[in-house]
This record gives C-alpha cells, structure tokens and sequence, in this order.
C-alpha cells in the first residue's frame, strides 16, 4: 500500500487543494465521501464483530462490552476538539495557499492530542470500575467490563495521533489515505478478535479484554504505517517536529472551534450514558437490547458521515478561496443528498429490525423484542440524521461550530432526556418511551440547525492568525 501521488521531499507542495468547480460538485463531494464511507463501513463491522463474538461467551460479555464500549466512546469524543479544530484550519488554510499556517496548526495538533489523551486514559485507568458500578453490581460484567476499558487506555495516545493524521489528510482534500489505514486497522482487528476473545491457536482466551488487546495491536500497527506515509505525502506541506514554535492565537483558533464541536460530540454519548441508566432500571435485557441496537444502527450512519466530512473539507476550502455562492451551492447540495439516501437507510433499518437482532441476541426473546421497537422507533428520526450532518460538516467547515454545540446540548439535555425520564417512568411506557424520546430529540435538532444555517452567518467566519 502507498500514498496517494507520494514524493520524496513534498516542501511546501498543497496537491490537496480543491479547486472552485460548480459543474462538479457533486463529483467532488462524491469522490472525498466514498473513502470515508468504506472507512466507516468496516469500522462498524468492526462493532459488530466485538459483539458476535463476545455473544458467543454469553449475555453478560454483551452487556459488559456494551457498557464498557459507551464508557470508552463518551471519553474518546474528546477529540473532537483536536479533530475539527484541525480539518476547519487546514482546508481553510489550503484553499487560502498558506503552507506555513497549515504546518503550524498540524503541529499544534499533535500538542493538544499528547495532552488529552494523557487526561482520558488516566479517567479510564483510575476510574473505570467505579464508571460501570453506577449502570451494574453484576461482578462478571464489572470485572469484564474494566479489563477491557483499561487494555483501551494503554493505547490512547496512539489512537489520539493517528487522529491528527487522519484529519490533516482530509482537511487537505486526501480521504483515500485514511480510507487505506481503517481498512487495514479494522481488518487485522476482526482477524485478531476471535484469535484473543476465544483464544484461538496459542493466543491466550482473553474473553472480553481480547476484544481491547485486538485493538491495541491493531491501532498500533496502523499508526507506523499512517505515519509513514503523512511524512512524505505532497498533499500536506513537510511536517518536522524540530520546525515547532507555540503560537498562542493558532492554540486558540483549535480550541475555538474544537471545543464547541467537542461538546457537541460528546452530548449525545454522555446523554446516552444517563439513558442506559434508566435503561438498567428494565434489567440487563434492555441493557443488552440497548446496546446492540447501538452498535447495529452504526451502519446506519455511513453515507451521512461521508458527507459531512466531504463537506467539511469543501466548505472549508471553498471559504479559503472567498468563493461564497459556491461554497453555499456544495452545502446545500449535500443537505439534499443526504436526505435521500438517509431514507432509504432508515425504511432498511424499520424493515429488518427483528433478523438483525436475533442475530445477535440468542438467550433472551425479551432482549429481542426490545431491540426490535428500538430499531423501528429510531429508524423514524434516521430521515433526519443526514441533513443533520451536512448543516454539521457545513458549520465545521466554516470553523463555526457554536451552532452545532446549542443544537446538540438543547436536544439532547433538555429534550431527551426529560422525555425519556417522563415517558418512561411517569407515563409507564417502559422503554418505548426512552426510544420514542431519542427520536423526537433528532426532530428538534434539525429544527434548530436548520434556523442558524439560514441565517448565513457561517458563510463569513473568519480565522485570524498571527505569525
């Protein structure tokens, strides 16, 4: 495997600029989104791998994976805040042909992705028993469940920078080199995840934990060869580590627009976190049903995250050349596309929903039946999911990420969760009402993004930087 258009000495070379084109933009979006879909796809059956095979040990490996996942998921949002900061300055500073700023913001990048990354795995180390004792007092499913988010832990930093990587490679218009490393990662993962789980051949039977040790090996290697290729790539400009000089407004640019993004990211997990309590009160059936629904619904979000990253980066770069009108023409075309395939996605998702959860459940037809209104139910708010991500990756582009934070955080902390707590416990609608709740969130997300994208103010953000 090699990069793409590699050279040996890239200097101060910016191949990855997209250049203004009104007849292709389609094209575009199209040819930046099919990488990061594919990406996405084996990343989610990379989810779902864990779970079949950790069903096989039985439904408290399920309910501990499921646990232990949304606890290590909710910590690793985090990087939100490294990861837009650094696709929203990069893509713009490409589309503006300013090297330097583009070398200076990856390299502050990789500060801030040290310094949080060293925060979440000291949380998950040091706190990750008593994180799983609030949702059960199970011991298998606590023990199994900390084993596992510890393993995680140890390969933090690791995950963290191949973030960066990641995010300078797609701020720079190259989706298809990060595309080459999730496959890689995430295959070499699914083949070791029986091998240390069941412990297959002379590997040990790690259960549980063997799902994070498959992990670690995996990111570890995918890391050496990403970085390989970012230090001779001429999509970005040459990156030394030794060229490092803080610069206290480019530290705050990423933490400007990283930090609202970060929020926003991180309330929907965390809400889910405070719904999978009041999803324990049902007992570890609708643990179970909650979290494999989770994990299925996974694929549901592939064309979506596409092109929110294809947008992203085109917006941002369309901003870069103070092209206005072609830059609203690439978000609005996206917002249409994404509302398209988005329905298809959700009529699947409200077809199948029982033989995709039989498939995973085996012990309890409860689990299942629960699982299947969930799916049903959330499929109604998938219509809304791509739109959603297209107003996103419009105002992430922009390097305008308030928005998205006070759509996430009135949605998700208001509104869900005080009709979730409401329709399942006062009206008595059980877990019905938790999904049901989570549906009608979407419906008000939506509503609000679509008011602040209306009005145009993303289209005239600007990113100062003093040299």
């Amino acid at each position: 495997m090699e990069p793409e258009e590699k050279q040996s000495s890239p200097g101060n070379s910016l191949e990855g600029r997209i250049a203004p084109d009104r007849e292709n933009i389609l094209r575009n979006l199209w040819k930046l989104s099919w990488p990061v879909m594919l990406g996405m796809m084996l990343h989610s059956t990379l989810a779902v791998a864990d779970t079949f095979f950790v069903g096989r040990l039985g439904d408290y490996a399920v309910a501990a994976i499921s646990l232990s996942g949304n606890i290590f998921w909710l910590l690793i949002t985090i990087s939100e805040v490294i990861n837009v900061g650094t696709v929203s300055m990069v893509a713009r500073f490409i589309g503006a042909e300013e090297p330097g700023k583009v070398k200076n913001t990856i390299l502050h990048s990789g500060l801030f992705a040290l310094l949080l990354s060293l925060l979440v795995s000291s949380l998950l180390i040091y706190f990750s028993a008593p994180f799983l004792s609030l949702f059960t007092q199970d011991e298998q499913i606590l023990a199994s469940g900390t084993a596992y988010l510890r393993i995680m832990a140890v390969g933090m930093f690791i995950l963290f920078l191949y973030i960066v990587m990641s995010a300078s490679f797609q701020g720079a218009g190259d989706t298809k080199t990060p595309m080459k490393m999730l496959f890689f990662a995430n295959g070499l993962n699914i083949i070791l995840n029986p091998v240390f789980i069941l412990g297959l051949g002379p590997a040990p039977r790690l259960e549980v934990m063997g799902a994070g040790v498959a992990t670690l090996v995996s990111n570890s290697l995918a890391l050496l060869i990403l970085g390989r290729w970012f230090f001779r790539t001429n999509k970005l400009p040459a990156i030394k580590v030794s060229d490092f000089q803080f610069n206290r407004s480019i530290a705050r640019n990423i933490m400007a627009i990283g930090f609202p993004a970060g929020v926003q990211a991180i309330s929907r997990p965390l809400t889910g976190m405070i719904l999978m309590y009041m999803v324990s009160i049902f007992g570890d059936d609708a643990i179970a049903a909650f979290g494999v629904g989770q994990r299925a619904l996974s694929y549901a979000f592939i064309v979506s995250a596409g092109l929110m990253v294809a947008t992203t980066t085109m917006v941002g770069q369309g901003l870069g050349t103070g092209d206005l009108d072609y830059t609203r023409s690439i978000s609005r075309k996206s917002i249409i596309i994404g509302f398209l395939f988005q329905g298809a996605i959700a009529l699947v998702y409200f077809v199948l929903a029982r033989p995709i959860m039989d498939l995973f459940i085996t012990e309890s037809q409860l689990a299942v039946e629960m699982g299947v209104n969930y799916l049903r139910i959330i499929a109604l708010g998938l219509l809304f999911a791509g739109p959603i991500r297209a107003f996103v990756g419009t105002f992430k582009g922009a390097g305008d990420t308030v928005p998205g934070m006070v759509a996430a955080f009135i949605s998700n902390w208001i509104v869900k969760l005080s009709l979730a707590y409401l329709m399942a416990f006062h009206m008595e609608i059980g877990t019905n009402g938790i999904w049901w709740a989570i549906t009608i969130s979407i419906g008000i997300e939506i509503a609000i993004l679509y008011y602040w994208y209306q009005k145009g103010t993303w289209l005239y953000r600007k990113i100062q930087v003093q040299e």
